[in-house]
């Protein structure tokens, strides 16, 4: 358990490169030496919490060649069962997906957040566990839509969508982001639209179920197994949306500075971030879909926390900085005890 409170310090100490150093060569050297840490600490171990699951996948695509990646019998997408064929080692197969989602997802953090080593810190207990170390396959589909996220009017939008649904079928979800604006909308929109979110939370379980059989087999395969494996549990009104909750109110209460400092991505991340707190209370009748949904919306994050503090006075910037470690040093804590079986003791093939 060690290991991971030191990888959590490490990117403590490394946030506050943040306050003190220009985003010079030197700054992008040590960002760069930082994403090779994550990348060797998440490329090459051994544990997660669908490590297995993911054996057993490569297992059955093992040896049967190009033709097995639509076998109506494997239940992945077909560009990640291209990837397990391609490369034939399992263990590569985890690194070779670490590494590309790395490579795309850094990259993204390095230009668009004002606050790059703060939105490490914030990854590691978001998502560095539970996405990069976890569901891999959805962490890769949301760094590609990421990317087709920051210009929705783009003629690359769907085809990046398009992409990223070759790994995680649920990015189809990102086409929501076309129905957003790059400025703030009034605070009633934003209440209507979360009673709606609270209405669809109590009132919509029934009538998904009847929706669920309109849709691809895939899909519905796998929507059915969630309504199966999770009826009559429900996400109300928790930590999670509470902290979401939080940060999106001061992103409002700072919605003219985030305008005036970041014009063109400011206020369409905290749009985006929104659709995270709708996203995960209306569909909360099913927490898998509710988890999973919210997450292509939830990684604004990482870019909205960062430009909060970057837009607050000094003498509010410090506090809020402390509590947003806080609440990755909590996310990290909960994630790995709550799934310690997965993650404890971690291992890794290169020292074993």
């Amino acid at each position: 358990m060690l290991i991971y409170f030191v990888v959590y310090v490490i990117l403590l100490i490394l946030s506050l490169v943040d306050f003190v150093l220009k985003k010079d060569l030197a700054y992008s050297i040590i960002f760069v030496v930082s994403g090779m840490f994550i990348l060797l600490y998440a490329g090459f171990r051994t544990c997660s919490i669908d490590y297995e699951g993911y054996r057993q996948i490569f297992l059955s695509l093992d040896g049967g060649g190009l033709k097995r990646i639509f076998d109506s019998d494997i239940f992945v997408e077909p560009g990640f069962a291209l990837l397990n064929i391609l490369i034939g080692n399992f263990e590569g197969m985890i690194f070779v997906m670490a590494f590309i989602n790395i490579l795309i997802l850094f990259p993204f953090f390095r230009k668009y957040s004002p606050y790059p080593f703060i939105t490490l810190l914030c990854y590691s207990g978001l998502f560095l566990y539970s996405g990069l170390m976890g569901l891999i396959r959805q962490s890769l589909a949301v760094s590609i839509c990421l990317w087709a996220m920051t210009e929705p009017k783009n003629r690359r939008f769907l085809l990046l969508v398009a992409g990223a649904m070759t790994f995680h079928v649920t990015s189809i979800i990102v086409v929501l982001v076309k129905l957003l604006k790059r400025q703030y909308f009034e605070l009633r929109t934003y209440i209507l639209i979360g009673l709606a979110a609270v209405a669809s939370n109590m009132l919509f379980y029934n009538i998904f179920r009847i929706f669920v059989k309109y849709l691809p087999p895939f899909m519905e395969m796998k929507l059915e197994y969630y309504l199966a494996f999770e009826a009559g549990t429900t996400f109300g009104f928790n930590e999670a949306v509470m902290i979401r909750l939080f940060t999106f109110s001061l992103a409002y209460i700072y919605r003219s500075e985030i305008s005036k400092v970041f014009p063109k991505y400011g206020p369409l991340f905290v749009n985006i971030y929104f659709l995270a707190l709708v996203a995960y209370t209306g569909f909360g009748f099913l927490p898998q879909m509710a988890a999973r949904g919210a997450m292509y919306f939830h990684y604004a994050e990482l870019l909205v926390v960062p430009m909060i503090l970057y837009v607050s006075s000094n003498v509010v910037r410090a506090p809020l900085f402390i509590l947003y470690a806080s609440f990755a040093l909590m996310r990290n804590i909960t994630m790995l005890t709550t799934h310690a079986e997965y993650y404890v003791p971690y291992t890794n093939w290169l020292f074993n």
